[in-house]
């Protein structure tokens, strides 16, 4: 079992990269939210069958079409 750390851990501490309400991130927090759920989401989507590969590719920049493309 993985354990994802406090998402909000490098925003909450920063009012500028939150929302009024101080409980969601703003658009300018959500690389840093990323940054801190990827390394541990990332190993487990190799673990998973197709779907996670397009998650893995949403990650890196890929498009749908762009992977559909490259498959075949």
């Amino acid at each position: 079992m993985s354990l994802v750390p406090f998402l909000l851990a490098k925003v909450a501490s920063q009012p500028g990269l939150m929302q009024d309400d101080g409980l969601h991130p703003r658009a300018a927090g959500e690389p840093l939210v990323l940054d801190t759920v990827w390394p541990v989401l990332q190993p487990l989507l190799g673990q998973l069958p197709h779907r996670a590969s397009a998650l893995r590719d949403l990650h890196v920049g890929i498009t749908p079409e762009q992977a559909q493309s490259s498959h075949q």
